[in-house]
């Protein structure tokens, strides 16, 4: 379900992963050329929030 309370097609979900992952590969690249320090708040957060996202155990 999105924040309207729709609920998402398979599409509309895969669509968003890839725009997310596309996302956070320009964050990291960032990091990697210029270190962590480089990132703002928001972009750190989204890592973060991410890379829970993405834990698998």
């Amino acid at each position: 379900m999105d924040l309207s309370g729709k609920s998402m097609t398979d599409e509309e979900y895969n669509r968003i992963r890839r725009q997310q992952e596309a996302y956070a590969m320009r964050l990291l690249e960032k990091v990697g050329k210029h270190g962590k320090e480089s990132l703002d708040t928001d972009e750190k957060a989204f890592l973060e929030e991410y890379s829970r996202s993405n834990y698998i155990d």
